[in-house]
């Protein structure tokens, strides 16, 4: 029994499951191992699984196994977005009009509460910068979008059933939200849950939504004496932060990028000791 990570684990994949792609998260599909080294499976004996967007497989046949978790390429995360120009194709909501929005972890389906309790996200941070869970336009977790004025002007959907994982309705470019200590240090992140910690840590933080900068973004980072870039920790990120430093110091010289994991793996009390 052997087990498979990469691009060994890729090419089980593709020679059996040539549709591996499509498996919804957190669901598991059976596949005849044409490729079985113990003999051709007739029997769907080879299980497949996505897990958070890695695939998991086992042959029941040979026992061997396998690991395979796509690049964060910017294709990817494209392709796993919704962007502005879908709005109007959607069922837009504005987040006070939501109905039933559920605040507490406990109360959400078992499958949200694990992806939140992973980032250490309890009711205290969900009341604080209004994370829910909903049912409608469609089921998942509520990541509002904040402007300098603690206003919501918007919100991404992390979605576990659907096609897609994120799925934006904000015509904002950006998530801001400064602190007391407004132009010392600004952190800028990926993703809103790394910007809601930072913040509840005690940074200014502006989220991108992705990874591009927007002239208003490139504004608000004028503002403060020291940027500090903290994007995804992969090959997508790492390239992302040399850009976007090039990019950023002509209006900021103080300009630097941590290569780490994601702000929202650390917890609030390790973020709160950081010095930047």
């Amino acid at each position: 029994m052997t087990t498979f990570y990469g691009k060994k684990a890729k090419e089980v994949l593709i020679d059996n499951c040539n549709d591996y792609e499509n498996i919804i998260e957190g669901t598991q599909v059976k596949y005849n191992h044409i490729t079985c080294p113990a003999g051709e499976d007739t029997r769907n004996r080879l299980y497949v699984k996505n897990v958070d967007g890695a695939y998991l497989w086992h042959c029941h046949n040979c026992g061997d196994s396998g690991y395979y978790r796509p690049k964060e390429t910017t294709k990817r995360i494209l392709d796993l977005s919704a962007t502005v120009d879908d709005l109007s194709k959607r069922n837009i909501i504005d987040y006070i009009d939501l109905k039933n929005k559920i605040h507490k972890v406990d109360d959400m389906p078992v499958e949200a509460q694990l992806w939140l309790s992973r980032y250490e996200i309890d009711d205290v941070l969900t009341d604080e910068y209004g994370i829910c869970y909903i049912t409608h336009p469609l089921s998942g977790i509520v990541l509002p979008v904040w402007d300098d004025c603690y206003t919501i002007v918007g919100y991404q959907i992390r979605a576990f059933k659907e096609g897609l994982k994120y799925i934006s309705y904000t015509t904002s470019k950006h998530s801001y939200l400064p602190q007391d200590r407004y132009y010392s240090c600004l952190l800028v992140t990926e993703d809103l849950l790394s910007s809601y910690k930072l913040h509840k840590a005690g940074f200014s933080t502006l989220c991108l939504l992705g990874t591009k900068m927007s002239p208003d973004a490139f504004r608000i980072c004028a503002q403060y004496d020291k940027v500090v870039l903290w994007l995804d920790d992969d090959e997508a990120g790492h390239s992302s932060m040399l850009r976007l430093t090039k990019e950023i110091s002509p209006v900021c010289t103080n300009t630097t990028a941590i290569v780490s994991a994601q702000p929202k793996e650390f917890s609030i009390e390790k973020l709160s000791a950081m010095e930047f």
